[in-house]
Parts: structure tokens; C-alpha cells; sequence
């Protein structure tokens, strides 16, 4: 019986609270709220739209930034993969009007071998040339020890195979202004640098400036940059490398009757 009873009232709640009107009612109450969650929902659709399309615009754009960042780099990287390295190493200095010779020779060694020039084996000792002018080249022969190379001795002759070499007019007594040494820029016992006097050296000391003096031009050798390897006490110094430029200049009648 009371089984009974509590369902009729729970149908009767149900039917109390169900009814059409209050469905009715309850929907009119909802609606405003859904339509207030819709409007804000395109309120936000709306705001965010313009990011996320300059978004996508902007990766578009990036994306197309760096494919021709990529193309341009390809394309200079085939158009410069060659560099223009070159050592200008002869170089006439005469003006039209001028009726005498000069020329200027930059020289790299390095051991026995010398950028940008020749070289020829002969024996133990390299001999490495350059045409300075017509009927005048410059000989250059390495004096080597276990090491490396000790010095380079300058000479220079009317033919490229240096077999007719020409003698200097200067006094022959003492080393020769034309060979360079690494021990002329080391200290007698090798243990610290030679201290450099100014203007050109003589056979006692001969420093980085040498002036020779021939019957029809003057050579200037002129040492501009050197690395000596072993340069400590009882070992003998040697070039790792040595440039030089070598300056000719022709005589004119003048200069061959004062000498």
C-alpha cells in the first residue's frame, strides 16, 4: 500500500513539474542565456578570425622568405665559387717618357719553393728565376741544411738558365750583400733577434735592406716579412718563410761614369 502510494505521488511530481506549460516556461527562461552563449561565441570567433589568418599569412610569407634566401645564396654560391687570389709578383714602373728601366719583384719563399715562380732542382739546392726585363732575370738558389733552408743567395743574369750571371762592381771583401741568411736577423750565439740598424746594410751587418750596385742597373732587396724556425742556443736558425721585394733600376750615362 505505501509502495503504491509513493509512486502515484512521485508520477504526480513528475507530471507537477513536466507539465507543457512549464517546459514551455523553463525554455523561454534558457533561451536569452543561449543566445547570449552563441552571440559571445561569434563575438570571439570574430576577434580571434584576423590572427589566425595574418598567422597563417605570416608563415606563408616566412616559408617564401627563406625559399629565396635559399635560392639567391645557391645561385651566388655557384656564380662566386672560385676566389681571385693572385700575387702580382713583377710589375713594370715605368711612365711613358721615361727612357730608364725600373721594375719592382714581390717574393714569397717558403722552403724551397716560391709562390707564383719557377723552380728547378738542381743536386741538393733549388734555383728559382724571374724575368725582370728584357736580357735581365733574377736568379735565386736555396742553401739548404737538414731543416729546412738557411738562406737564399740573389744573383742575376742576362739569360733564364742563370749560366751567364753578372758580376756587382761593389767591393767583394766581406759576405755578400746579396745573400740573405737567417742568421743575419739572429744574435751571434742564436739566443735573441738581431736589432735592426736603419738604412742599407753593409757585409758586417747586414740587415733587411740591401743595396748592389752592377754596371747597368742597381738592385734593392728589401726583406719585408720572415719566419726562423730553431731559434735557440746551439742549433742553427733556417727560414720557415721570407718575403721580399727586389727593386731594379736602370742606370743611365750619367750614373756609369760616377761609379
Amino acid at each position: 500500500m505505501t509502495a503504491v502510494l509513493l509512486k502515484v505521488i512521485d508520477e504526480k511530481k513528475a507530471d507537477y513539474f513536466f507539465t507543457p506549460l512549464r517546459l514551455k516556461t523553463f525554455g523561454a527562461i534558457v533561451e536569452p542565456f543561449q543566445e547570449i552563449v552563441r552571440g559571445t561565441q561569434k563575438i570571439h570567433d570574430g576577434f580571434f578570425r584576423p590572427f589566425k589568418l595574418k598567422e597563417s599569412q605570416m608563415k606563408k610569407r616566412l616559408f617564401s622568405f627563406m625559399m629565396v634566401s635559399l635560392l639567391f645564396a645557391s645561385a651566388a654560391g655557384l656564380c662566386r665559387a672560385d676566389n681571385d687570389a693572385r700575387i702580382i709578383g713583377r710589375i713594370g714602373e715605368n711612365w711613358p717618357t721615361d727612357s730608364l728601366r725600373k721594375a719592382s719583384l714581390y717574393m714569397v719563399f717558403n722552403g724551397n719553393k716560391a709562390e707564383e715562380l719557377p723552380a728547378v732542382t738542381e743536386g741538393d739546392e733549388t734555383r728559382i728565376y724571374s724575368k725582370v726585363w728584357d736580357n735581365l732575370y733574377v736568379q735565386v738558389a736555396t742553401e739548404s741544411i737538414n731543416n729546412g733552408v738557411a738562406g737564399y743567395k740573389f744573383s742575376f743574369s742576362t739569360d733564364e738558365a742563370g749560366e751567364d750571371t753578372l758580376a756587382s762592381t761593389d767591393s767583394q771583401v766581406g759576405p755578400s750583400l746579396l745573400e740573405i741568411s737567417a742568421t743575419d736577423f739572429r744574435s751571434d750565439d742564436n739566443f735573441s733577434n738581431r736589432s735592426l740598424n736603419p738604412g742599407p746594410g753593409t757585409p758586417s751587418d747586414r740587415g733587411a735592406l740591401r743595396v748592389v750596385h752592377f754596371k747597368n742597373f742597381t738592385a734593392i732587396i728589401r726583406v719585408l716579412e720572415f719566419n726562423i724556425g730553431d731559434v735557440n742556443l746551439d742549433k742553427k736558425p733556417y727560414f720557415k718563410s721570407l718575403s721580399l721585394l727586389v727593386r731594379t733600376k736602370e742606370k743611365g750615362t750619367d750614373d756609369k761614369a760616377a761609379q
